[in-house]
């Protein structure tokens, strides 16, 4: 038990070494990582607010590049649908013409067509 109550004693040299230990600790911290990180977020937090400041402006030429996407989407049905119907007049004219005059009668042949006939290939 002896033991055990040594490890739990308090020394003031110790304590107080420690105390400025800990103090040489958190001037250090402070130095080398508090101080670059509050610039890193500082950073971050300016260029987040440049974004915000610009998402109006972003937004409205968004807004513009769609109107015009839509226009242009718009313009090429039209003409989509100009070239179909087109190309339907052109069809039934043709039709009709097809369908005006008939087709030429083919005499039958006097020849008989010939068999073709098969070559066996020969295989290794």
């Amino acid at each position: 038990m002896e033991l055990y109550q040594a490890l739990i004693t308090l020394d003031g040299w110790t304590f107080l070494a420690q105390i400025c230990n800990l103090m040489i600790q958190l001037v250090i911290f402070k130095k080398f990582l508090l101080n670059p990180v509050k610039n890193v977020i500082a950073e971050r937090k300016a260029k987040a607010d440049s974004q915000i400041a610009d998402a109006p402006k972003l937004r409205t030429e968004a807004e513009a590049m769609k109107a015009e996407y839509e226009q242009n989407l718009q313009n090429a049905r039209t003409e989509a649908n100009q070239i179909v119907a087109a190309a339907q007049k052109t069809a039934t004219a043709r039709s009709k013409r097809s369908w005006a005059r008939p087709a030429p009668r083919r005499l039958p042949s006097s020849r008989k067509r010939r068999p073709t006939l098969r070559r066996s290939v020969r295989r290794p």
